[in-house]
């Protein structure tokens, strides 16, 4: 409904819908968001920071979003680590590699049995038809035809999967950003009310962010998000004076035939203010 007919504000209906959920267990991230009015959308913090070690990112965006859980006034925080599907890790072996196979070579055999290889191209009227073969159904629906996966050797032999390879469990990362070639994660929140930005983030800058850089070296950290949003505006605005200022010198320059007196003029525009 329009906002002069319902009872009750966006950021207020926003805050009782958080306090009902409470804490859901298993959760990455949860956000609640609502149109904040105006200019200005996104996240109130917006915290990057950068280092070339994507280990010392996951610890470092983990605890800074730790530490500003302890404030009252900071919501939703997401420590911008997404680490991403579960995925196998496979490393040959040196008895697999004495029999000739590759990393290349048991990678490919992997994919071309679960994911299939092209075996023909055929064209159809306008569309063009791949034909791939791979591993019937039941045999490529469990991690157990996985581990007992036949793999055959340059030499026309045969060894077991799992004992040309160590296995080993990892994730698969869903996105890898980087600036200036350093990887890079941006850990966000929101302030309620949005008065308090200034003050928390004075107080992430002055003792969270260098504790930070101590126990980490090597990392970098910048204000992104709105923050950057800030200071381009203000950039803007500093160079839209300085030329506006320039442009009165000049019109007062031309009728008055003087470099000196619209200089002494401009200098009551302080003044003035």
């Amino acid at each position: 409904t329009p906002p002069e007919v319902r009872p009750i504000s966006t950021a207020r209906l926003t805050a009782l819908w958080r306090e009902s959920v409470g804490t859901l267990p298993g959760l990455e991230f949860l956000k609640f968001e609502s149109d904040a009015g105006g200019p200005g959308s996104g996240a109130a913090i917006s915290v990057e920071l950068s280092h070339r070690r994507i280990d010392i990112l996951e610890k470092a965006s983990a605890e800074l979003a730790e530490a500003m859980g302890f404030f009252p006034n900071v919501k939703d925080i997401d420590d911008g680590f997404a680490p991403g599907k579960q995925q196998i890790d496979f490393q040959v072996r040196p008895e697999a590699r004495s029999l000739g196979l590759t990393s290349q070579a048991v990678a490919r055999q992997v994919r071309h049995a679960f994911y299939g290889a092209e075996a023909l191209r055929q064209q159809r009227g306008r569309n063009e038809i791949k034909v791939m073969v791979r591993l019937p159904k039941p045999e490529r629906i469990s991690e157990y035809n996985l581990e007992e996966m036949i793999l055959r050797t340059p030499a026309g032999g045969e060894l077991p999967l799992r004992s040309a390879v160590n296995v080993n469990r990892g994730r698969a990362y869903t996105d890898i950003n980087r600036r200036d070639g350093r990887r890079i994660v941006t850990v966000t929140a929101d302030v309620r009310p949005r008065s308090k930005t200034g003050e928390i983030l004075a107080a992430v800058k002055a003792d969270t962010l260098p504790s930070l850089q101590s126990r980490y070296p090597g990392l970098g950290f910048s204000f992104e998000g709105r923050q950057a949003d800030q200071r381009k505006s203000m950039q803007s605005l500093f160079k839209g004076l300085a030329i506006v200022l320039l442009v009165i010198y000049a019109m007062l320059a031309v009728p008055l035939n003087s470099y000196v007196q619209p200089a002494i003029i401009m200098m009551s525009i302080p003044f003035g203010i």
